[in-house]
C-alpha cells in the first residue's frame, strides 16, 4: 500500500512540474495563431535583417537603462522630499512634546497615587482612568467584554511568551463577578484562547467553577478545553471522567482519544493506553502521527522495545498520515543504542534515507554515541561525522561531545584533549560528561597506538581541523593586550602547554590538575562515576603510589564499618608517597585538599580497589578489598538496595576475585570460590575461562572438570528455567 502511494505521489509531483512549466511559458510567450493542417515552411531570415534587429535590440536595451536611472533617480529625490517634510513637523513639536513628557512623568510619580498602572487624564468634565496595559500582546484575541473584566489584569498576558494565564483566571474567579452576565460565545472564545499546559488543576476547576455559576451548559468545545488541560497536567482521573461524561452523549472525536492517552502516557500507563487504541480502532478511528509519538516516546522511556516496535510497525502501516517521520525515527534509533543494537540502529538510519527523510544533527549524535560503545564501530562513527559535514548541519557542542566519546574510546589522546577544550569554550563550565571521557582518554592512552581515525578516508582532515581550532600555547601567555581575553584564559582548565602528552608523569600531572580543577569549580562531579576512571588512569599507567594517594584523599570507608575494623587503611608516610609542595601544586590541588572533598565508599569503588591489586599483582590489596567490601555488605547503604541488584553486585565482585587470583596463579583458591558459589552465581564457561585454561597448564585436570561441571550445571539449570 505504501509503494502503490508513493508511486501515485510521484506521479502527482511529475504533472505539477509540468504545469508549472507550462503556466510560467504562457506568461512569457505570446499566444500564437492555431497552426491548420497545411504546414508553411518558414523563410530563412537575411543576414542583413539578422543586423538590423540586433542593432534595434541594443537601442533598446540602452533606452530600457536610462530609464531605470531616471526611476531611481525620482525614487531618491521623493524619499529625501519626505525626509525633510517630517523634520520639519518633529521640530515644529518638539517643544508641546517635551511638556507632555513631563506632564506625564510628573502624574505617574505623583506621591500617594493609587496605583502606578494607571493615569487620571481630565477631559475638563469628568476624570477617566486609562489603563497602561489595555490591550494584551498581538496574538492574543479576547473579547471586549472579558477584556473589561480583567481590566489591570491584562498586564500578565501582554508579553506572550511569558503569560501568566494563571493569575488571569484567579482574578477573574476572585476579585471579579466571573463568567456571569456574559455570553457562551464570549466564554468559548476566552477559553479557545488559553494554551494546553499553561495553567494548572486549580485554574481548570476554577474555570469550571465560574461555568457553573453562571448557569453554562457544557458543549463539545467546553470538553475539549477541560481534557485537553487536564491531560497536559497529567491528571488522568479527571481527562476519563469528562471522557465517559461525553461519550454518553457525543460520539468521541480523534482529538477526545488523543487527550486520553496524552493524560495516560503523562502516568505511564501502558495498560490504558492499549484500551483507549483498541476502542479507536473498532471505531473506525485512526490514530493521528502525534498520538503515535507520544505513545512511542512513552515506550521509549520505559525501555520497554517490543511495545515501541509495535506502535512503529503500526505507524508505518496502518495509514499513510500516520507514516513515521525524523523524530520518530530518532527515537527508535535511540532505543536501539540504548539496548545497544547497534545494528538495529543502522537499519533505522539507512530505513530513513529510503523514505527521503533527512536525518537531523540530533540522529548523527545518536549514532556516533552507539558507535562510541564498542571498539569494532570506530570508524562508523567517523563516518557519519563526516555525514554531517557533507550534508551542513551545524556542528553543536553535543556533536563534540559524541565526537570526544569516540576519540576517548579510541585512546586518542591528543584529540580528546582539544575536544574537550572545545567543549568547555561552547559551554563556559564544567560538564561531568566529557570530564569522564577525558579521563577515560588519559587512561587508555598507549605509546605507539595509532587511532582508527586514520582508516577514515576523511579522517586525517577531520582530525587537523579539530587540532587547529584550539591553541594550548596561547593558554598560558601572560603578554597579552586583549585584558578580556586574558581573564578568559585564566579560567581555562589547566592544560599542559603541549599539543600532545605522551610521558605517563604528564599524564598523572595533567589529570590531577584538570580533575583537581573541575572540582573545585562544582561539587556535585565528584562521584563514583567520575572518580572510577580518574583511580584507574594511574593503575593502567603503572603508579601504584600514585593509585593510594587518589583512593585515600577521595574515598573514605562507611561510618557503620567502625573505625577499628576498616581494612583498607592510609598508607603510612615513610616519605615514599610524599605530596607535592603546596607552593609548587596548581592552586586547585590545594584548594580540593584543604576542602577535604570525598565520598563514601561504595561496591563499584571496592570493585576498582579489587581490580587495580591484579593490575599491580598484589595479593594483600586483593584481600583488602575482600574483607572490607564483606564487611559493607552489612551496613544500611548496601542492604537497602534492590535485592537484584545486590546480586549483580555480588556476582561482579566475586567474578573479579575470580580472575585476580587466577591472574596471581592462586588457583585453588579460585576454584574454591566458584566451588562456594555455584548455587549462588550463574557462572558460565565464557567467564571461567581462563580459570579452566590456567589449570589445564598446570596439569590439574580435576580442577578443570570441576569448573567444566559447574558450567554445565548452570546451563542446564538456566534451560530448566525457561521452560518453567
Amino acid at each position: 500500500m505504501s509503494s502503490t502511494v508513493r508511486v501515485l505521489r510521484r506521479g502527482v509531483s511529475v504533472h505539477r512540474g509540468v504545469f508549472q512549466i507550462i503556466a510560467m511559458r504562457t506568461l512569457i510567450v505570446a499566444p500564437q495563431r492555431r497552426q491548420t493542417k497545411r504546414k508553411h515552411k518558414r523563410r530563412p531570415a537575411a543576414s542583413g535583417d539578422a543586423v538590423h534587429i540586433n542593432h534595434e535590440a541594443r537601442v533598446l536595451d540602452d533606452k530600457l537603462r536610462e530609464l531605470q536611472k531616471l526611476a531611481q533617480s525620482v525614487k531618491q529625490d521623493i524619499a529625501q522630499r519626505k525626509e525633510e517634510k517630517i523634520q520639519q513637523m518633529m521640530d515644529l513639536e518638539h517643544d508641546t512634546e517635551d511638556a507632555d513628557i513631563d506632564m506625564l512623568y510628573n502624574e505617574l510619580m505623583i506621591e500617594g497615587s493609587k496605583s502606578n498602572d494607571t493615569l487620571k487624564i481630565s477631559d475638563g468634565q469628568s476624570n477617566t482612568s486609562v489603563s497602561l496595559f489595555d490591550t494584551p500582546a498581538k496574538g492574543i484575541n479576547l473579547p471586549r467584554p472579558i477584556l473589561d473584566r480583567l481590566d489591570d489584569s491584562v498586564r500578565n498576558i501582554v508579553v506572550k511568551d511569558r503569560s501568566n494565564w494563571n493569575a488571569v483566571v484567579s482574578d477573574l474567579y476572585t476579585k471579579k463577578e466571573g463568567f456571569k452576565g456574559l455570553t457562551s460565545k464570549d466564554v468559548g472564545q476566552f477559553m479557545s484562547e488559553i494554551p494546553a499546559g499553561s495553567i494548572n488543576v486549580a485554574s481548570v476547576s476554577m474555570v469550571d467553577s465560574m461555568m457553573k455559576d453562571a448557569s453554562m451548559d457544557y458543549t463539545r468545545h467546553s470538553y475539549d478545553f477541560f481534557m485537553k488541560h487536564y491531560a497536559a497536567n497529567g491528571d488522568a482521573v479527571k481527562t476519563q471522567e469528562l471522557f465517559d461524561l461525553y461519550s454518553k452523549v457525543h460520539e468521541p472525536s480523534l482529538y477526545m482519544y488523543g487527550h486520553l492517552i496524552k493524560a495516560y502516557v503523562a502516568n505511564s500507563n501502558l495498560s490504558r493506553i492499549n484500551v483507549a487504541l483498541e476502542k479507536m480502532f473498532d471505531k473506525g478511528i485512526e490514530p493521528s502521527l502525534q498520538i503515535y509519538t507520544n505513545v512511542l516516546q512513552l515506550c521509549v522511556a520505559l525501555d520497554d522495545s517490543k511495545q515501541a516496535d509495535e506502535v512503529f510497525q503500526m505507524m508505518k502501516f496502518r495509514s499513510v498520515k500516520s507514516k513515521p517521520d525524523v523524530h520518530a525515527y530518532n527515537k527508535m534509533i535511540h532505543l536501539a543504542c540504548k539496548d545497544r543494537d547497534i545494528h538495529r540502529a543502522f537499519d533505522l538510519y539507512h530505513e530513513m534515507l529510503s523514505e527521503k527523510l533527512r536525518p537531523d544533527i540530533f540522529t548523527y549524535d545518536t549514532l556516533i554515541r552507539s558507535c562510541s560503545k564498542t571498539n569494532d564501530h570506530i570508524v562508523d562513527g567517523y563516518n557519519f561525522i563526516s555525514k554531517v559535514y557533507e550534508t551542513g548541519l551545524e556542528l553543536g557542542v553535543n556533536t563534540f561531545q559524541s565526537m570526544l566519546r569516540l576519540a576517548a574510546r579510541d585512546g586518542d589522546l591528543e584529540l580528546a584533549r582539544a575536544l574537550y577544550l572545545l567543549i568547555f569554550e561552547k559551554r563556559g563550565e564544567p560538564n561531568a560528561e566529557s570530564l569522564v571521557y577525558l579521563m577515560m582518554a588519559y587512561r587508555d592512552f598507549r605509546e605507539g597506538h595509532v587511532p582508527q581515525i586514520f582508516h577514515h578516508k576523511d579522517g586525517s582532515n577531520m582530525r587537523r581541523n579539530v587540532l587547529r581550532m584550539v591553541d594550548f600555547m596561547g593558554l598560558h601567555q601572560t603578554d597579552v593586550d586583549d585584558i578580556q581575553l586574558q581573564r578568559r584564559r585564566e579560567m581555562y582548565p589547566p592544560l599542559l602547554p603541549l599539543s600532545n602528552v605522551r610521558a605517563p608523569k604528564h599524564i598523572i600531572a595533567e589529570s590531577n590538575a584538570i580533575w583537581a580543577w573541575n572540582i573545585a569549580k562544582n561539587r556535585t562531579l565528584l562521584n563514583s562515576r567520575t572518580l572510577i576512571p580518574y583511580l584507574r588512569i594511574s593503575v593502567e599507567h603503572g603508579d601504584k603510589d600514585e593509585f593510594q594517594r587518589r583512593w585515600n584523599q577521595y574515598t573514605y570507608a562507611c561510618k557503620e564499618i567502625g573505625k577499628d575494623d576498616v581494612i583498607i587503611m592510609e598508607q603510612q608516610d615513610d616519605g615514599s608517597n610524599a605530596e607535592p609542595d603546596d607552593n609548587l601544586s596548581p592552586p586547585a590541588l590545594s584548594f580540593v585538599k584543604q576542602m577535604n572533598y570525598s565520598i563514601e565508599r561504595n561496591s563499584e569503588l571496592y570493585l576498582t580497589y579489587l581490580s587495580a591489586g591484579k593490575r599491580f599483582e598484589d595479593y594483600s590489596m586483593c584481600e583488602r578489598a575482600w574483607i572490607e567490601r564483606g564487611k559493607y555488605r552489612s551496613t544500611t547503604a548496601y542492604q537497602s538496595l534492590p535485592r537484584r541488584t545486590k546480586a549483580q553486585l555480588d556476582f561482579n565482585f566475586a567474578r573479579e576475585m575470580v580472575l585476580a587470583l587466577t591472574h596471581l596463579k592462586l588457583l585453588q583458591d579460585a576454584v574454591h570460590v566458584v566451588k562456594s558459589s555455584e548455587k549462588q552465581f550463574p557462572w558460565s564457561f565464557y567467564t571461567l575461562k581462563p580459570l579452566y585454561v590456567a589449570c589445564e597448564e598446570v596439569g590439574d585436570y580435576a580442577s578443570a572438570r570441576e569448573i567444566s561441571a559447574i558450567c554445565g550445571k548452570d546451563k542446564a539449570r538456566h534451560r530448566n528455567l525457561s521452560l518453567r
